[in-house]
């Protein structure tokens, strides 16, 4: 039986597009998630740490599913931009009455979604510090992702 790590629940990580369409690839979604919560470390060997994250339920800027800026005002206030929202299976909203119907429903999808497995190479980690305290800056060979 593998040691369970408490990582601690709600650290937001933005992770590459290659660990994002293994997310989309092995779970069959309409999308590929960017922007995810970690739930736990599951393990680490000397090479790889794996992960348990599931999509952000976190309001902000970006998009919580790809990443992406949200430029538009109903994308901003919904917190998913149109083509995210279409991945995902939820209408996007038109006008400001449906927006907390859309909200509500995305929270609803997120939360029937689960969970996701994620092995991240060590490498792929900058500001390692030995242990699962940091999750921070990780990238894709040399481009940071967050």
């Amino acid at each position: 039986m593998k040691k369970k790590f408490d990582l601690g629940v709600g650290n937001t990580i933005k992770i590459g597009r290659k660990f994002a369409k293994q997310i989309q690839n092995d779970y069959q979604l309409g999308f590929h998630p960017r922007v995810v919560d970690v739930v736990s470390l599951v393990d680490m060997d000397p090479n790889n740490i794996k992960l348990v994250v599931k999509l952000t339920e976190e309001n902000g800027t970006v998009c919580r599913c790809c990443g992406a800026t949200l430029k538009t005002p109903m994308s901003q206030v919904s917190s998913i931009g149109p083509i995210c929202s279409k991945g995902l299976g939820v209408k996007f909203p038109t006008t400001k009455n449906q927006v907390e119907s859309f909200k509500k429903e995305v929270q609803n999808k997120i939360a029937s979604l689960g969970e996701f497995e994620l092995t991240v190479p060590k490498r792929q980690i900058q500001k390692w510090e030995g242990d699962a305290s940091v999750l921070l800056d990780i990238k894709v060979g040399n481009r940071s992702v967050c």
